[in-house]
């Protein structure tokens, strides 16, 4: 099942994916979603700011787009907990300074 459907089309995309995916995705995801789709990403690029409409042949496009930026919030939580876990250490090696 597709994603985007017929009533889609002509469209932008709402502005809460648009957000997701200028917060969660890059130049280089949109790169990388160019060259695996074939659309231009001055296109993508339009789409997720919102000043082209979903198109069939664009929507490809966004659902990869839609991929990397999910792998990239894991990455990013991945990161964050283990940033987060190191913090907590640090602190708890802290020693009240002596007045």
């Amino acid at each position: 099942m597709a994603l985007f459907k017929k009533r889609h089309f002509g469209k932008p995309i709402s502005g809460q994916l648009s957000g997701y995916l200028i917060a969660h995705t890059s130049c280089l995801d949109r790169s990388k979603a160019s060259v695996k789709t074939e659309v231009s990403t001055s296109t993508i690029r339009d789409v997720i700011y919102r000043r082209n409409p979903v198109t069939e042949n664009n929507a490809k496009a966004i659902v990869e787009l839609m991929r990397i930026a999910v792998h990239n919030c894991i990455h990013n939580i991945e990161k964050a907990t283990e940033a987060k876990k190191h913090l907590q250490i640090l602190l708890s090696e802290e020693r009240p300074a002596r007045a």
